[in-house]
């Protein structure tokens, strides 16, 4: 079970099934669940691909940066960050530094190809090169292809 103060944060690929693994928790463990992309959007009115589209990624990543430390303060609740929200150095030490535990999803590229050309909002965008996280800050690492055991 989860400490009375703890967060558990997901990450992953794109397509990874993070939003979709914190759903599935919260029916083994009843803790807000919180999606750092949609949490941004309630923030700000705007889709996170306008954002991007319109105002450019560096002012996405800002917004992303302080949506993320408000998000971190919600205890305790499980926490999917958006596909690249660990491209920052600065956000993985906010986890770090606040006791979250970080939970990397894993998936094969088919499943990341076919997933994301299902679903329409993400097929037309296209994701900048990203650095891959450092192994030693992961927690826990799980493939959601998996069946979920309760």
């Amino acid at each position: 079970m989860v400490k009375e103060r703890s967060t558990i944060v997901l990450a992953g690929m794109p397509c990874s099934g993070k939003s979709s693994v914190c759903r599935e928790l919260n029916k083994i463990q009843d803790l807000k669940v919180l999606d750092l992309d949609e949490q941004i959007e309630v923030e700000t009115g705007r889709q996170v691909t306008d954002i991007i589209r319109v105002d450019g990624i560096t002012r996405f990543r800002e917004l992303e940066r302080k949506t993320l430390l408000e998000c971190l303060n919600v205890r305790p609740s499980f926490l999917s960050l958006g596909g690249g929200a660990l491209t920052s150095a600065a956000n993985l030490r906010a986890i770090n530094e606040l006791g979250a535990k970080l939970v990397c999803l894993t998936a094969s590229v088919s499943a990341l190809v076919n997933r994301a050309l299902e679903d329409e909002d993400r097929s037309g965008y296209k994701h900048p090169k990203r650095p891959l996280l450092f192994e030693g800050e992961i927690d826990i690492t799980c493939k959601p292809e998996e069946k979920l055991r309760r």
